[in-house]
């Protein structure tokens, strides 16, 4: 091979080293011996393709070995459940190891909280609206809700299809006590789709909070149907049923 065939081979292989790294990740969870052997995927969010998938170990760790930098639904999979235990979007780069994930109790689904875990990317949104997602997150972190909701309806705006943006901004109402604008973000989640566990309860204590029971159970009942172990959703149906019962003439 002559000199000028090495350098260019070297040349290929830096580049190669320099947008390429090794990522690794814990998942960690409140019930033991929940984290061993879950699939973990990098869904680019770009390319609508998963990049890379690892199986964890019995402490929850995993590794990828070729990442770049870039805006990711990170996903993190169950044999045993068709879809998707938890979907968080990250951004990530070299500096984002080790990648720590939240797995939630199943009766931990809260129908108000910051942002939801997502099942299945139905629409993959543009990297500007997840952009302003993340920050959106981050305001929530640090309990600045007026400029994690300003970053949310940003996201909103620059992609009117991005549900869980949607979701996650009804949430962030409902947190400011705009029960009714909460509940207009919500109804617009579900229209995108699909049906979902979450954002029926979300509906639920929507219409609960703004004194609508028969709406309210309505929602609830859909949200156990579709997840039996939802524990807010039953939480909800049984004060909507509570409700009934003290309505009725004694």
């Amino acid at each position: 091979m002559s000199t000028k065939l090495i350098a260019l081979a070297l040349s290929a292989v830096l580049l190669r080293a320099q947008s390429d790294f090794m990522l690794t990740g814990e998942i960690h969870c409140e019930t033991p011996g929940q984290v061993n052997n879950l699939e973990v995927q990098l869904y680019d969010l770009q390319n609508h393709t998963v990049v890379e998938h690892a199986f964890t170990n019995s402490d929850g760790s995993f590794r990828f070995y070729h990442v770049t930098s870039g805006s990711y639904a990170v996903r993190i999979k169950s044999s045993s459940v068709p879809d998707a235990i938890v979907q968080e979007y990250r951004e990530i780069n070299q500096f984002s190891s080790p990648l720590i994930i939240q797995l939630p109790e199943r009766a931990a689904n809260h129908p108000i909280s910051g942002f939801v875990s997502l099942h299945e990317l139905q629409h993959p949104p543009s990297k500007r609206a997840v952009r302003a997602a993340l920050e959106a997150q981050r305001f929530s972190q640090v309990k600045d809700l007026p400029r994690a909701i300003e970053r949310l309806e940003e996201a909103v705006r620059i992609d009117p299809e991005f549900r869980d943006a949607h979701t996650n901004l009804g949430g962030q109402y409902a947190h400011a006590g705009r029960i009714a604008d909460a509940l207009a973000e919500f109804r617009r989640a579900l229209e995108i789709g699909p049906p979902d566990a979450i954002i029926y309860s979300n509906l639920a204590w929507a219409h609960l909070a703004l004194h609508q029971p028969i709406e309210a159970e309505g929602f609830a009942r859909k949200a156990v149907a579709l997840d039996p172990s939802n524990a807010k959703a039953q939480f909800l149906l049984k004060e909507c049923e509570a409700l009934h019962a003290a309505d009725k003439p004694r």
